[in-house]
């Protein structure tokens, strides 16, 4: 399919660009009502992204699936008092940690849907994701108006 009309930008926030009213509206309400709180192949080092993990209450479980150990407490900054980040050492208590550093983030999602009896429900949704790519990428299925 061929772009006439001008440029075309994908529904996401670059490096830079503000992030939507939105986003802050929602925050504070949706993190406060959290009991799980899963972060999937990042860096976290970009904000306001890097704090969100601090947003969630203190007794909300928090699983890091990543190819490295990112989002770690400042040790200078633990040593003043001041909890910040993920804690994966010996004090933790709720910090979860999945390295999966040969692939993407799938063999950990799929170990923890495994563990928390959702496997049926995630093939499922990574089929209806299929069938729906499918669709909207195929000509011939496509609705006139898209055309």
């Amino acid at each position: 399919m061929l772009c006439t009309e001008g440029l075309v930008k994908p529904d996401i926030v670059f490096f830079g660009e503000g992030l939507p009213a939105r986003f802050f509206q929602y925050m504070a309400t949706d993190f406060s009502k959290a009991d799980l709180l899963i972060v999937m192949g990042t860096s976290i080092t970009v904000q306001p992204f890097a704090s969100l993990i601090d947003k969630v209450r203190s007794d909300v479980p928090r699983v890091l699936i990543n190819r490295e150990k990112v989002g770690e407490a400042d040790p200078e900054l633990k040593r003043l008092g001041v909890e910040h980040g993920f804690n994966f050492g010996e004090s933790n208590y709720r910090d979860v940690l999945y390295l999966d550093v040969l692939y993407n983030c799938d063999d950990g999602t799929n170990e923890l849907c495994k563990l928390l009896g959702w496997t049926e429900d995630l093939q499922k949704l990574i089929k209806e994701n299929e069938t729906a790519e499918h669709e909207a990428n195929n000509p011939i299925t496509k609705s006139p108006s898209a055309l």
